[in-house]
């Protein structure tokens, strides 16, 4: 399928491609990831994976870089 869809680009020939699959996002220019109808952030692979907006879209691509963690003491004012 990422041939075909290869093709239609060398045509300028705009395609939407739907899926679950997580495997080859690279292949594409721009990913919507989308949660119950509702999107949750919009990039380039590089964007989705690198910088991922909600937890939603971290946990969806598959990336553990969410941390736990308690602010016990801040030096900076406004933050408690």
């Amino acid at each position: 399928m990422r041939f075909e869809l290869r093709e239609c680009k060398c045509f300028g020939i705009a395609t939407l491609y739907v899926t679950h699959i997580k495997r080859g996002y690279g292949a594409f220019d721009r990913i919507i990831v989308m949660n119950e109808g509702r999107i949750e952030q919009v990039g380039t692979p590089w964007d989705i994976y690198e910088h991922p907006q909600s937890e939603f879209v971290s946990d969806f691509i598959g990336m553990a870089n969410l941390l736990e963690a308690v602010l016990e003491e801040s030096q900076l004012r406004g933050i408690d």
